[in-house]
């Protein structure tokens, strides 16, 4: 993320300028950065297209010691404007004391209402640099499902269930109405797997429920985060095990998930090519606790008409889209054992496969030497049998198509 930010602060400064919208990247961290160290940002113009705008840079960031820290490309939206900044008044925040930061962070958004996109302005008076909330598109959700049965004085200063991935089902609920058809409108569950992972319920394309809540540890089990697990767990690592918050902090986010039950790897391409037992296991887990949430949300939403596979591990794993729509048999799902796996042998043909335990959060990393524009051609795909009472299908998310989008109204009011 921080070299994302220090590319695009470039670009935004220097050339093309402001008014630029960071597209994506797709970049190679090549050797650990340290507090005092100097980088130095090399951009090269690879690809211009003069009638979009679009133009593709060679990205390398080297040390003080010559060594290259980041190597790669970044693809921007070219102003085709001079945008000025609006000049605001500066937040003033203690920076020394965090708690007391939380709390006036808090309280200057507490009553603003929901919104996808801010533009900040971080660098100079002519830099403009968007940010999307992911949890934005989650705000429809009624009251029950963002509670948290703690006490008011807890939820009141923030504490409540947001949801992640809302870029990512964003952007797939543009695309229903075109791929699931007349169902579009109905009872839908979206499962974004990937290195992260989660589930969301919509109802006419709008978001109801979630797996994911204040923080994108809750849920299905992840590459490395374990998803929703009893707080006594936590209390015990603290109190019994004496582990510190940091320790513990390490162990949920980073130790745990797909790489801590297999004690193989994070990446789900890896454990099906395994033939070890415990990765078995961890790939059994991951499926068996989708399924049962899948039958949560159906519940929540009184039934459940389509069933929508996306992101990295549900792209291009079909043996995990089978054993998931296998569990989904009494909802009435009846999965195409050929559609299913004709569509990992498409994407692999058209070389936009990704690696499915890879991920930038949200989504699968595009493959080095990869440079996905926004619109690029992307197929969805029906994979259930024509007697199946779910809709299954397979839908490529772009959550770098709504960043743009978000950032060219916020600029541009387009």
């Amino acid at each position: 993320m921080w070299g994302g930010a220090l590319i695009s602060t470039v670009l935004g400064t220097e050339y093309p300028g402001p008014g630029t919208i960071y597209l994506g990247q797709n970049l190679r961290f090549l050797k650990p950065v340290h507090i005092g160290d100097s980088i130095d940002v090399r951009l090269t113009v690879a690809q211009k297209d003069e009638h979009k705008h679009h133009i593709t840079f060679d990205c390398r960031c080297t040390n003080q010691n010559g060594e290259d820290v980041i190597t790669g490309s970044a693809f921007v939206l070219a102003p085709t404007e001079k945008v000025r900044r609006v000049r605001m008044a500066p937040m003033q925040v203690r920076l020394s004391d965090r708690t007391l930061q939380h709390r006036q962070l808090l309280a200057l958004v507490k009553e603003l209402p929901p919104i996808t996109v801010a533009v900040v302005h971080p660098c100079s008076e002519e830099a403009l640099q968007g940010a999307c909330f992911d949890t934005a598109f989650h705000a429809t959700q009624p009251a029950v499902a963002q509670a948290c049965a703690l006490p008011r004085e807890i939820t009141q200063a923030g504490v409540r269930r947001y949801g992640f991935h809302g870029l990512s089902y964003e952007y797939i609920a543009t695309q229903l109405p075109h791929v699931v058809g007349l169902k579009a409108g109905g009872r839908v569950v979206v499962a974004h797997l990937g290195n992260g992972a989660s589930l969301c319920a919509m109802v006419d394309g709008k978001s109801v429920a979630s797996t994911m809540g204040f923080s994108a540890l809750e849920g299905l089990v992840m590459g490395t985060r374990c998803g929703s697990l009893d707080p006594g767990v936590v209390l015990y690592l603290l109190q019994a095990l004496h582990m510190s918050p940091q320790a513990v902090s390490d162990l949920l986010y980073r130790q745990s998930g797909l790489l801590g039950v297999s004690g193989i790897s994070h990446d789900m391409q890896v454990l099906l090519a395994s033939g070890h037992p415990h990765a078995a296991q961890a790939i059994d887990l991951f499926v068996y606790r989708i399924v049962r949430e899948i039958g949560g949300l159906a519940a929540a939403m009184g039934g459940l008409d389509a069933l929508v596979f996306t992101a990295g591990i549900g792209e291009h794993a079909a043996p995990i889209r089978q054993k998931i729509c296998q569990g989904c048999s009494w909802l009435g799902a009846r999965i195409d054992p050929a559609a299913n796996a004709a569509n990992l042998a498409a994407s692999k043909a058209l070389g936009q496969s990704r690696d499915p335990g890879a991920a930038k959060g949200s989504s699968a990393a595009n493959p080095p030497g990869a440079v996905k524009h926004p619109g690029a051609a992307k197929a969805p795909k029906q994979i259930h049998l024509p007697e199946s009472a779910l809709q299954l299908f397979v839908i490529p998310t772009d959550e770098e198509q709504m960043l743009a989008l978000h950032a060219a109204q916020a600029v541009f009011g387009a």
